[in-house]
């Protein structure tokens, strides 16, 4: 490049490297010509330390990642274009399989370098030969992690004419998390974006297996007086159970819908006012949802989730702890 000159102010300034960031950038990722015992925890390095090691699921095999390293590109830039090849680094991986024996001691088997694949190399110019096709790696906007409330835009109210939203945690590694309404204001749950399942089934595989459990980290009430309760404009339900002041028995349990032969019982035994669910959605969901014990619906999620009819009730009992819970490595909300 030419020196720019700017006469009489000052003298002349070299033009800065353009590409010298997109550069520096893959050279950092790939850390090619670093020493393996010197790479710092970031790019490839990063993510096989991230990732491995692995084990079976009784955690007697282990696989540990060892280092990488690059072999010769199969064509040159040129080559790459003329056919139609991609110019690429083979890369090797280094592992080491180890036995832990029950005393919790480990023991070598086998050590390999094996291939993983073909990396793209970044030319001169800061492009990438894909299939004879000379690219460039544009930045993109994604969502950011967390925890995100809208409301729904196709479907805009319930049957009783209540808005309809729904959510979405997103974590910065691991499976998405989303709720939603249906139009008869049932709360459903996708994970890792298969098909939905109940919010209560959900729930009941997180721990909370007693409908009054589940009731009582959703229980909103309002008080309201018997004489304003209008049973035909809308669909009321009973927070908590209405007892008897004198005998002490149980006159209608919580849950209950509020008709009107309901509402003249209760004003027959001089009662005024009744305690009512804000919120009846999880109320209508309980009642729809036929998995009852926590056993079950883990096994009901891990069907879903795997597409799979034969159920190992180990693997199954585990899999959603590692799935979202247990391991930093494979769910971080960050």
């Amino acid at each position: 490049m030419n020196k720019v000159n700017f006469g009489k102010i000052g003298a002349p300034i070299d033009p800065p490297l353009l590409l010298k960031m997109q550069k520096d950038s893959f050279a950092e990722f790939l850390q090619q010509n670093v020493a393996p015992e010197k790479r710092k925890f970031q790019g490839l390095e990063g993510v096989f330390r991230d990732i491995f090691p692995l084990t079976n699921s009784d955690e007697s095999l282990v696989l540990e990642y060892v280092s990488y390293s690059f072999g010769e590109p199969k064509y040159s830039v040129e080559e790459s274009i003329v056919r139609d090849a991609t110019y690429a680094l083979p890369l090797k991986v280094k592992l080491r399989l180890m036995h832990r024996k029950e005393d919790g001691r480990e023991k070598e088997l086998s050590e390999q370098e094996v291939y993983f694949g073909d990396i793209p190399l970044m030319t001169d110019t800061a492009t990438f030969i894909v299939n004879g096709a000379e690219r460039v790696v544009v930045s993109q906007i994604h969502r950011s992690p967390g925890v995100i409330f809208e409301e729904d835009e196709e479907k805009r109210v319930t049957v009783l004419g209540k808005p309809l939203h729904f959510a979405r945690i997103i974590p910065y590694r691991g499976a998405w998390v989303e709720f939603e309404f249906d139009q008869n204001g049932i709360l459903y749950v996708r994970i890792d974006r298969k098909r939905k399942i109940f919010a209560t089934t959900f729930l009941r595989a997180l721990g909370f297996e007693i409908d009054q459990e589940i009731l009582n980290l959703f229980k909103e009430v309002k008080e309201v007086s018997l004489e304003s309760v209008s049973t035909s404009l809308s669909i009321d339900y009973l927070a908590e159970d209405i007892y008897d002041e004198v005998t002490g028995e149980i006159i209608e349990d919580s849950g209950k819908e509020l008709k009107e032969d309901l509402v003249k019982k209760l004003q027959a035994k001089g009662f005024t006012t009744v305690s009512i669910l804000k919120d009846a959605s999880i109320l209508l969901t309980l009642k729809k949802d036929t998995i009852k014990g926590q056993k079950e619906a883990i096994n009901y999620i891990y069907r879903v989730l795997k597409t799979q009819e034969f159920i190992m009730q180990e693997r199954a009992q585990g899999f959603l702890e590692e799935l979202l819970f247990k391991s930093v490595r494979r769910y971080d909300l960050t």
